[in-house]
C-alpha cells in the first residue's frame, strides 16, 4: 500500500512539473532572462496556478451518485467481508445470509436512480415483517458500508470525480439513517429575491 501511495504521489509531481515548465515556456518572454554570477543565462521562476479542470461543476458530477452509491453498497454487502457485520443483525432479526443476499441482488437489477434507492431504505405500510426486516438489515449495512468502506471504494474504484464523492460521502449517510428526507444529494438553489 505504501509503495502504491508513493508511486502515485511522484506521478502526480511528475504532471505539476511538467505543467509548471510548460506554463514558464509560455508566460515567460525572452527578456525575462537573468544572468548568473559565473555568466550563466537562467529563467526567472513565475508564480503559477494550476490549471482547473473543465469540469468542474457539481452537476454533472452528482449526477448518477446514488445510483453508484447503491450499487457499491449492495456489492458490499454481499461480499465476505460484510458477514461479520451482518451475522448478529440477521440473527436478531430470524434472516437467513441467502435470504438477505437474495433480497439485495433483486434490488440491484432494480436500482435506477434516487427513489429506488429509497424505497430499498424505506419502510412502507404493505412491507410484509420479513420485508422490513430485511430493509432495516439493508440500512445498517448501507451506515457501515459509508461510515468504514466507503473512502477506500472511492480512492481505489473507477469512480471519476473523487473529491466530490468523498465530500458528499456523509450527506449520503444522513440520508440513508432518514430516508423519509431523502429526496435530492446536491444543494438545491435558494432564490435571493428580496420582497
Amino acid at each position: 500500500m505504501a509503495i502504491l501511495k508513493n508511486k502515485i504521489r511522484l506521478a502526480q509531481q511528475a504532471v505539476l512539473m511538467k505543467r509548471l515548465a510548460e506554463a514558464q515556456a509560455e508566460a515567460l518572454p525572452t527578456s525575462k532572462v537573468a544572468v548568473t554570477e559565473n555568466g550563466d543565462a537562467k529563467q526567472a521562476k513565475a508564480r503559477l496556478r494550476a490549471p482547473k479542470s473543465p469540469n468542474t461543476s457539481k452537476t454533472s458530477n452528482t449526477k448518477n451518485m446514488s445510483i453508484n452509491y447503491g450499487k457499491a453498497i449492495i456489492s458490499f454487502s454481499t461480499s465476505s467481508v460484510a458477514t461479520p457485520y451482518l451475522k448478529d443483525v440477521l440473527q436478531k432479526h430470524g434472516l437467513t445470509r441467502d435470504e438477505f443476499v437474495a433480497f439485495v441482488t433483486r434490488a440491484k437489477e432494480s436500482i435506477g436512480g434516487m427513489s429506488s434507492l429509497r424505497s430499498l431504505l424505506l419502510v412502507f405500510d404493505s412491507d410484509s415483517e420479513q420485508v422490513v426486516a430485511l430493509k432495516s438489515t439493508f440500512r445498517y449495512i448501507s451506515e457501515v458500508f459509508i461510515k468504514y468502506f466507503s473512502v477506500n471504494w472511492i480512492i481505489h474504484g473507477k469512480v471519476t470525480h473523487k473529491m466530490t464523492y468523498l465530500q458528499y460521502r456523509f450527506k449520503m449517510l444522513r440520508r440513508i439513517q432518514d430516508p423519509e428526507h431523502f429526496t435530492y444529494i446536491r444543494e438545491r438553489k435558494t432564490s435571493s429575491k428580496s420582497c
